[in-house]
């Protein structure tokens, strides 16, 4: 499988714990002919690498989900742009309905947008404004032009930008790039939300199961980014509004934490950023 695959991974995750993701659509992006393989992917997954990666997964989903509502509430005019967008279903969950990007490779890109048009014609999503954009996140030009146009039509409104399952493949380089250039080209009260490794991650043992399960299984794969604190301290323009991870927001959500979470959960971290 190619790295795109990892898209149906997260999505048949937050299907199996949509109890705990709140997205009830999660299971249908995996109905396309295309995506038959899903479960028995999410099977191997399961086995092989984590198997409590639904609930991290699900979690995940839930807190950036919960951060979008509350920028959707306060700026009606708003607009999210969903970077690596994958199969989530982030604009057909939003509370009040924003204004969407959602950009990806193009064979993502070209399978979700055929997709979401057939799940709201069978009245399964909601209608919803938005454009699917194909997009390589590794190459600076056409990075480069996304922004350019995503600014223009934004038009000076606030932008809610979200980079979820992203930065660990990306070159660190190109995380800071894409977040740094946006503050450039965003208004106040934007936001950029984020998940990232750190250094200590290559100590859990889910991170050398994943790394073995990944060697055999994607075809171009050459390793994991890892993101310090001195990222998170040198972005310019932004205020850190909340920092959390996988651990704290199952405590948050679920109320405990089963002993084998502290091993069998991969302690990932999420990040909002708000332009000042």
């Amino acid at each position: 499988m190619d790295i795109s695959s990892t898209a149906l991974l997260t999505a048949a995750g937050r299907a199996r714990r949509a109890d705990i993701s709140l997205d009830r659509y999660a299971a249908y992006w995996m109905q396309a002919q295309e995506h038959s393989y899903a479960p028995q992917l999410g099977e191997s997954y399961a086995q092989e690498v984590c198997s409590r990666e639904d609930i991290g997964l699900s979690l995940r989903n839930r807190f950036f989900l919960k951060h979008l509502n509350a920028f959707a509430e306060a700026w009606i005019d708003g607009v999210f742009v969903n970077l690596a967008a994958g199969f989530t279903s982030y604009p057909y969950l939003v509370d009040k309905p924003v204004e969407s990007f959602e950009v990806d490779l193009p064979a993502v890109a070209d399978v979700k947008r055929r997709r979401s048009a057939e799940l709201q014609s069978q009245g399964i999503l909601p209608d919803r404004k938005v454009v699917h954009c194909a997009v390589d996140l590794s190459q600076r030009d056409q990075v480069d032009a996304m922004l350019a146009a995503i600014s223009k039509s934004a038009d000076g409104r606030p932008v809610f930008l979200l980079m979820e399952g992203i930065t660990y493949y990306l070159d660190r380089e190109m995380t800071e790039y894409i977040i740094t250039a946006f503050g450039a080209m965003s208004s106040t009260a934007s936001v950029v939300a984020f998940d990232f490794w750190r250094p200590a991650a290559q100590e859990h043992q889910v991170f050398a199961k994943l790394s073995a399960f990944y060697s055999t299984t994607l075809s171009h794969w050459g390793g994991f980014t890892l993101i310090d604190d001195t990222l998170l301290r040198g972005l310019s323009p932004y205020q850190i509004e909340e920092l959390s991870d996988a651990i704290a927001q199952e405590v948050e959500v679920l109320g405990e934490i089963p002993e084998e979470a502290a091993t069998a959960t991969f302690l990932e971290h999420y990040a909002i950023l708000v332009r000042r």
